[in-house]
């Protein structure tokens, strides 16, 4: 997060790199997705324990991504279909997406699709 310069961006070779070291140690793997109940909490607005699609919406949108693209991912994380994201759904598919490389996995979705 901040100003993005030559100094403080990554590529994606740099990024895969990083993660393929990062799933062959199941320390760092922990570690990777350590942070997604705190962003969770960040989320759900209302401190409802739940997210709903609107609080999702703007979460994509302070993210810089689109509007459907935060609605495709919340069909896809909201894996009983309730129209709610519980904290279990959003660890569940946060870890998933960080840890599997199977592109065809719902959890691919967590950050809006992916890009070729």
């Amino acid at each position: 997060m901040g100003e993005i310069s030559p100094y403080n961006t990554v590529t994606v070779e740099m990024y895969l790199d990083y993660m393929h070291h990062v799933l062959n140690d199941k320390c760092l793997v922990r570690k990777a997705h350590s942070f997604l109940p705190y962003l969770f909490k960040a989320i759900d607005k209302d401190k409802s324990g739940i997210i709903s699609v609107e609080e999702f919406i703007l979460f994509f949108n302070v993210l810089g991504l689109k509007e459907q693209d935060a609605i495709l991912a919340f069909r896809a994380i909201d894996s009983n279909g309730d129209g709610k994201i519980t904290q279990k759904e959003f660890v569940q598919h946060g870890r998933d997406f960080f840890v599997t490389e199977d592109e065809d996995r719902i959890s691919k979705y967590f950050w809006g699709p992916l890009e070729h």
